[in-house]
């Protein structure tokens, strides 16, 4: 276990909010808690209905200004909104002070990301355009015009508060709308931090800030003056958001978590096999909405590959967040981990078996500061339910894939026949995979602020020549984007 770390993040004074330019100090606050070590580290605002009200009406007031704003001039506020994210030294210590973040991580991606974020946007900008409809009558012109909305409630959780700043932030100020954040209880000091260091580059109220608990976010989100909510988080929270939402009928974006699968063919190569296993699972803690939760290995290398995984998942050096050498971090809180021990009791009565960790360390004074778990289960018996429950579909998709799976057990001359059918298909300028096509130029433009996208194109011998990808724009984007992509000749 690592525990040397590099200095750690002291809070100047207690952390307020943001309104209408100026930061408000709180009336009550919360402890902000260190993961690492389980301390008191800084004090956060709790805010009330009333403050989430002011902070909506200093969003309606500036949103007036702000929408006529001209496309070179938000152009030129998010490129220095960018170097606000750059430009200050302090964010890998806060970062990893506040959630537990490795700091190496936070060094290599949240900082570099955040400021790419509003790079992106910056470019997009000047990409904004409608449409002249055709309608067949010469005395009639229909056309479109893309126009801001408003008020945008911005709900985002603790595990990337940077990134996720940057991410509603930059396509709702892109596109003329002005903002008022709500980050989670437990990492609400770096979006007040960021809130501080870009006063001065919009007008006063473009940006607002409101901490605390569910209250204020209740309160938020049911304002009737917000245009559109975009939230990021959990199911449950998501559902009071759209109950809110459906008072004033308010549209709603709502980014949720998932169960990524991780699926290892028996043809994989078992080194990056096993390092891509690990770091997707272990990335960040654990806590991220991406991680790949559910590991599918096959059954002829499953032995070899489990063997593998626990060799080196034994060698991550577990520790504090604010030490270089820290892969894994802690959870971000006492509560956090005590349902992710509950999951591993629940498994276990279900009759899994813990291959590595399963039990809390402890670093510091506090042992709710270390929650860290390392497990690896494996079903002995039979399912071991410790996911939500699978929609019908979902279900026989899973029992179809279970019955080919047996199929081809009990007939392993059509698994052979299968294996030499992908091979051919890898001979030649064939590829498994072909390219990534980058949207580089703003085709998908989602209002919710999420980062261009990429689509990942894969096909096989046996897919036609010419593959087609079509992609509704996401919110007041309109129309449909074709990409056509031409497959490599075999010769």
């Amino acid at each position: 276990m690592s525990t040397a770390s590099a200095d750690r993040y002291v809070a100047s004074e207690p952390y307020g909010f943001f309104i209408g330019g100026e930061e408000v100090a709180a009336r009550e606050t919360l402890p902000a808690i260190e993961p690492s070590t389980g301390n008191e580290w800084a004090r956060i605002g709790q805010a009330t209905a009333d403050d989430a009200d002011r902070a909506v009406e200093a969003a309606r007031v500036a949103f007036r200004t702000w929408r006529r704003t001209s496309l070179r001039e938000r152009q030129d506020a998010l490129l220095q909104l960018a170097e606000v994210v750059e430009s200050w030294e302090g964010w890998p210590a806060l970062l990893a002070t506040e959630n537990g973040r490795p700091i190496r991580e936070a060094i290599g991606g949240d900082v570099p990301i955040a400021a790419d974020i509003f790079r992106y946007y910056a470019g997009l900008v000047r990409d904004q355009s409608g449409a002249n409809l055709q309608t067949g009558d010469p005395n009639l012109q229909v056309f479109t015009v893309r126009e801001p909305l408003g008020p945008i409630a911005a709900i985002i959780p603790w595990n990337s508060p940077l990134i996720t700043t940057a991410l509603k932030l930059a396509p709702a100020l892109a596109a003329g709308n002005t903002v008022v954040m709500k980050p989670s209880e437990f990492a609400s000091a770096s979006v007040v931090e960021f809130a501080r260091r870009a006063e001065g580059i919009l007008p006063a109220g473009a940006i607002n800030v409101v901490t605390g608990g569910p209250a204020v976010g209740a309160a938020l989100v049911g304002n009737p003056d917000i245009a559109k909510i975009s939230f990021t988080g959990g199911v449950e929270t998501a559902r009071a958001v759209m109950r809110a939402a459906n008072e004033n009928l308010t549209p709603a974006l709502l980014e949720l978590g998932g169960k990524s699968a991780f699926v290892v063919c028996d043809d994989a190569e078992l080194e990056p096999a096993v390092h891509d296993a690990l770091s997707g699972i272990f990335f960040q803690n654990g806590q991220v909405c991406f991680a790949a939760s559910r590991l599918f290995v096959h059954a002829e290398i499953y032995e070899t590959f489990m063997n593998r995984l626990l060799e080196v998942a034994r060698r991550i050096r577990i520790g504090d967040a604010l030490d270089p050498e820290t892969q894994v971090g802690p959870l971000v809180s006492a509560p956090h981990r005590d349902r992710v021990l509950a999951r591993i009791t629940d498994a276990q009565r279900e009759g899994a078996s813990v291959r590595a960790g399963g039990s809390q360390l402890t670093l510091g004074r506090r042992g709710c500061g270390r929650p860290r778990e390392r497990h690896r289960v494996r079903a002995r018996r039979r399912r071991v339910d410790v996911e939500p429950r699978a929609s019908p579909q979902d279900r026989r998709c899973a029992r179809r894939r279970h019955r080919l799976g047996e199929h081809l057990v009990r007939h392993p001359e059509r698994a052979a026949a299968r294996r030499r059918q992908a091979q051919r298909a890898r001979q030649g300028d064939v590829c498994r995979d072909v390219a990534r096509v980058q949207l580089s130029e703003g085709l998908q433009h989602a209002p919710d602020g999420r980062a261009p996208t990429t689509l990942g194109l894969a096909r096989n011998a046996a897919w036609r020549t010419r593959s087609s990808v079509a992609i509704r724009p996401d919110g007041s984007s309109e129309g449909k984007i074709s990409l056509r992509v031409r497959r490599p000749s075999a010769g």
